[in-house]
């Protein structure tokens, strides 16, 4: 990881092999390869393909409560929300958009949400 010019191919392998690793069905090992390329990787945006990894890792626990905050945390650091703290009314619209990200994730099978794809999350960016 310290040397510059093998940066870009470690990033890369370690990132396939967390992935191999999650298609394995080994998420301990997925998980620890996530976190050891989160803990290096020196931008924000070398960690995207290995926090997606891990957020579907997650979900395949059905752990979503820690999925949504993974992504809030991803998104907050890439500046979608403009790290404006969230207070007031804000705030309620937030919970609601949590409990209706929620309700609708009770409504659905494993399978489907594994399987989501961005057209599928509309309504939630709708109310957003």
């Amino acid at each position: 990881w310290e040397s510059p010019e093998h940066y870009d191919l470690i990033l890369e392998v370690y990132t396939l092999a967390a992935e191999m690793e999650y298609c394995r069905g080994s998420l301990t090992s997925c998980r620890s390869l996530v976190r050891e390329i989160r803990n290096k990787a020196v931008a924000p945006q070398h960690k995207y393909k290995a926090t997606y990894i891990l957020i579907r890792s997650l979900g395949s626990e059905a752990l979503y409560e820690e999925c949504i905050e993974l992504a809030y945390e991803v998104f907050n650091q890439a500046g979608f929300f403009h790290n404006i703290p969230i207070t007031g009314a804000q705030s309620k619209h937030v919970e609601f958009v949590h409990s209706r990200a929620y309700q609708k994730l009770d409504e659905m099978s494993n399978l489907e949400i594994l399987t989501l794809e961005e057209d599928d999350l509309s309504e939630t960016r709708e109310l957003c």
